[in-house]
């Protein structure tokens, strides 16, 4: 997925406030990329702008209708969590919709819950049902902003183990927004740190992701390199 040239402004009443002015950046198919960045430098604005959700200028190819985590769940209240995951299917041979969906709720742990209601959910469970619903949309790219905000640590490390399984058994383009430096170690392939208009820092990593160890030498060479340039 390649964006060029974007540039992105908002009308505020002291003026126009300026998000992206020339931002370019490529992002590797069937990968994980995390981006971060500064409060306020545009990463939930460049989600925005790929998935269409508000005008922009500049191109942005390889992201045709993406699937959307947010950071609320944005679950349908009315409708099951199997339900819910079972909405954004295409399909309409019954006996597909229900193995793309009894496969998502699997491989997301949330199997157990999915006649339940989102109100009967925990926050963890939330976020769970919500993911599952992104990997069965079938789509190619999915975005997630910030996707474990206002968990508890123990309830994250359990959640990275569910997200990795995802991202190995879909194989999609990931882009994912945290402010958290070990969640991008955990997740990505690449972490891509934003400043005033565009990338300013970017670092692939190399050790598996599905093996490595967020403590190893590669992890805290790369962990001391965001931090500095956070600063």
């Amino acid at each position: 997925m390649v964006v060029k040239n974007l540039c992105k402004s908002y009308k505020t009443d002291s003026g126009e406030t300026v998000v992206f002015k020339g931002f370019n950046a490529e992002f590797e198919n069937g990968k994980v990329t995390a981006i971060m960045g500064a409060s306020g430098v545009g990463k939930t604005t460049l989600l925005n702008c790929i998935a269409n959700l508000t005008d922009y200028d500049g191109e942005i190819d390889g992201a045709e209708n993406p699937a959307y985590v947010f950071q609320e769940s944005r679950l349908i209240h009315d409708k099951t969590v199997y339900a819910n995951v079972e909405f954004v299917l295409n399909t309409k041979d019954r006996e597909e919709r229900k193995k793309i969906v009894e496969n998502a709720l699997e491989i997301a742990e949330i199997s157990q819950e999915a006649n339940k209601y989102p109100d009967e959910l925990s926050g963890g469970q939330k976020k769970r049902a919500a993911l599952a619903r992104a990997f069965a949309s079938g789509r190619e790219v999915m975005l997630l902003d910030e996707p474990l905000s206002s968990l508890d640590l123990g309830l994250k490390f359990k959640l990275f183990e569910v997200m990795k399984k995802l991202f190995k058994a879909s194989g999609k383009t990931v882009i994912i927004v945290t402010h958290d430096v070990d969640e991008a170690l955990t997740l990505a392939d690449e972490v891509v740190v934003i400043g005033s208009y565009g990338a300013i820092y970017r670092k692939k990593i190399y050790s598996d992701v599905f093996e490595r160890e967020i403590v190893d030498a590669e992890c805290n060479v790369i962990r001391k390199e965001v931090i500095s340039v956070l600063k």
